[in-house]
């Protein structure tokens, strides 16, 4: 993609009056990745019940970040509304830790859903998110793609 090693491949060194040098395995963001096909790591597994993140398979440069609870209020604080509760988790900040740009493109939040956009202007690319409820997480994302990751939060 774009001049950039990815997928599955092997990577020839030649190398005067010894034999060559062969890596077989898989390339991700012109990065080697190893033996097992990665696009994206992530740190922060735990602190949801379910997550899901996918790149689209042509090139991009956009993140969407979703992040949904069982119920919900706006500003991301537990509360009593009209009877029910509610708590909507927030993403409160979201940088770059690789030195990339990144842009807010839109953001929208409903009573149990957070939606924002992010260009991002190269990859691979490290982010770390900060969330309404104060805790945080890494995401790297190594290929150029449309994003989309998907959090859930039973609460």
């Amino acid at each position: 993609l774009e001049g950039k090693k990815e997928g599955k491949g092997e990577m020839h060194y030649l190398r005067t009056g010894m034999p060559d040098s062969l890596i077989k395995g898989y390339w991700s963001g012109d990065e080697y990745k190893g033996g097992q096909y990665t696009t994206y790591s992530f740190d922060g597994a735990a602190k949801f019940d379910t997550y899901e993140i996918t790149p689209t398979p042509q090139s991009g440069n956009s993140i969407t970040i979703e992040i949904a609870t069982t119920t919900g209020s706006p500003d991301g604080t537990q509360r009593t509304v009209a009877g029910g509760s509610g708590y909507v988790l927030t993403l409160t900040s979201l940088i770059s830790t690789s030195g990339s740009y990144i842009r807010k493109m839109s953001e929208f939040a409903s009573t149990n859903k957070f939606t924002v956009t992010y260009e991002l202007s190269e990859f691979p690319i490290r982010l770390f998110a900060t969330l309404s409820s104060g805790e945080s997480f890494s995401l790297e994302l190594y290929k150029s793609a449309t994003w989309r990751a998907k959090f859930f939060v039973n609460k």
